[in-house]
C-alpha cells in the first residue's frame, strides 16, 4: 500500500478552546502528496498513441489537435501504434459563441464560449479507464486596437487552440501525484515546553517536538497527558511511523476514552 508523504508545514491559525489555563489548539498547515486522480499505469513512462474516433469535421480535428498539444506537455506522444493508447471517442464540438461588450474605457471585450463532449478511453499495461468529459470552455479577450467588431471576435476566437491545450494539460495533471494543502491540529497548554514543541513542529522538526511531548506525557494532569499523547501520535504519523502512531492512539482510547482521535486514527490506518 502506498504511503502518505508530507512536505512542509506552517502556522496558519490559533484557536482557543477555553481559558488561558486550559487546553487549546494550534493549527499547522502541511502539504500532503496525494494519489493521482486518474490512474493510468505505464503511459507516464512509455510512449502512448493518441487518436480520436468520431466525426472528423474541421472543428473536431482542430479541437483534437489542440488536446494533443496539451497532452504532449506531460506524455510522450508517438505517431506509431503503441500498446499504450488514449482514445478520444465520440468527440463532438459545439458552436463557438461570442458576446461583445465594452468596458469603462470603451475598449472591446469579447467573451467566448465553446461547448464540447468526448469520452477518453485509456489502455495501458495495468488497466483500462473510460471517462466522460462534457463541459464548456470560457475565455475573455480585451481588444484595445481600433478594429471592427467582426475582427475583434475573430481575434478572440484565435485563442481557442491555446485554451483547449490548457484544458488538456489540466486533465494530464490528474495522471500524476499532486501536493495538496491540509491542516493538522496540535493540542497545547500554556508553558514554555508546550510552546517549544509547537515551534519545532511548525518547522517540520517532528522528532524533536515529539521528544518534548514524551516528557509532557508524564504529567499528572489527565488532560495534559492526553494532549501530549495525541501530539506524539500525530508526530509519529508525520514521520511515517504509522504502527507506532497507532500504539499511541490505542493508548488514548484505553486511558483517555473521552479524547477521541477518530480522524487521526483513520489517517494512520489508511497507511498501514
Amino acid at each position: 500500500m502506498s504511503k502518505t508523504i508530507f512536505r512542509f508545514c506552517t502556522l496558519i491559525s490559533v484557536l482557543f478552546l477555553a481559558s488561558c489555563s486550559s487546553m487549546y489548539r494550534q493549527t499547522v498547515n502541511i502539504e500532503v502528496l496525494t494519489e493521482p486522480k486518474i490512474e493510468v499505469g505505464s503511459i507516464l513512462s512509455e510512449p502512448v498513441s493518441l487518436y480520436f474516433v468520431g466525426d472528423h469535421t474541421p472543428k473536431n480535428i482542430q479541437f483534437f489537435e489542440s488536446l494533443k498539444s496539451g497532452f504532449s506537455k506531460y506524455l510522450t506522444i508517438s505517431d506509431t501504434n503503441c500498446y499504450n493508447k488514449i482514445i478520444i471517442d465520440s468527440l463532438s464540438v459545439g458552436k463557438m459563441d461570442t458576446q461583445l461588450y465594452y468596458d469603462d474605457n470603451h475598449d472591446k471585450n469579447v467573451e467566448v464560449s465553446l461547448p464540447f463532449h468526448f469520452k477518453m478511453n485509456i489502455t495501458s499495461d495495468s488497466n483500462y479507464i473510460s471517462k466522460l468529459f462534457s463541459d464548456e470552455l470560457y475565455w475573455d479577450v480585451l481588444v484595445v486596437e481600433k478594429i471592427s467588431i467582426d475582427k475583434a471576435q475573430e481575434e478572440a476566437k484565435s485563442f481557442a487552440p491555446e485554451i483547449i491545450a490548457s484544458y488538456a494539460e489540466s486533465i494530464a495533471q490528474q495522471f500524476f501525484p499532486s501536493w495538496e494543502e491540509k491542516s493538522r491540529t496540535i493540542f497545547m497548554f500554556n508553558g514554555q515546553q508546550w510552546q517549544d514543541a509547537y515551534e519545532l513542529a511548525s518547522q517540520f522538526r517532528w522528532a524533536e517536538a515529539r521528544d518534548i511531548w514524551f516528557k509532557l506525557c508524564d504529567a499528572k494532569n489527565a488532560n495534559q497527558q492526553a494532549a501530549a499523547a495525541y501530539n506524539i501520535a500525530l508526530a509519529s504519523e508525520m514521520l511515517g511511523e504509522y504502527e507506532y502512531a497507532l500504539e499511541w492512539v490505542k493508548f488514548l482510547e484505553k486511558f483517555h476514552p473521552n479524547f477521541k482521535p477518530v480522524t487521526l486514527k483513520k489517517r494512520i490506518e489508511a497507511n498501514l
